[in-house]
């Protein structure tokens, strides 16, 4: 607060670290691609802290990657199709992946299909409930 007791809003400097020239790189990417220069600042910006938080946790770049969590809920019609369709996403797909999961709540634990295991894509698809498949042996307990 200051003398007139209002919030002071600090801004924290970011730093990309080593990953400075590869954020220049994306930012003239974009720049090239027609989107308006607003556009260009909100990606650099959202980019610019994604790598400063890599930096400032010691996570080297090249640890991160693409993962899918899919929430599933199973108490909706359309979950087994698109449980399918992710199943089938992940056999054409996965390699591009670090993860790909669907997660639902059975009873009071959240259980997890590992997508990008080929045991648990042959029963998602053969299976008929969606349900069954979250309590079988393909699935596991979720650990935060």
């Amino acid at each position: 607060m200051n003398e007139h007791d209002t919030p002071v809003r600090r801004r924290r400097l970011l730093d990309a670290g080593p990953h400075q020239p590869m954020l220049e790189g994306y930012g003239q990417h974009l720049a090239g691609t027609g989107l308006s220069p607003v556009s260009v600042r909100i990606h650099l910006g959202s980019a610019l802290h994604f790598l400063a938080w890599l930096v400032q946790s010691g996570i080297a770049l090249d640890h991160a990657g693409p993962d899918i969590v899919d929430p599933h809920g199973i108490q909706f019609g359309d979950g087994m199709p698109k449980l399918k369709g992710l199943a089938q996403y992940a056999e054409r797909f996965g390699d591009q992946y670090r993860r790909i999961e669907a997660v639902a709540k059975i009873g009071d634990k959240f259980r997890v299909l590992d997508l990008k295991e080929a045991p648990t894509r042959a029963s998602v698809s053969a299976a008929t409930t969606i349900k069954a498949l979250y309590e079988s042996a393909d699935a596991f307990d979720y650990l935060p």
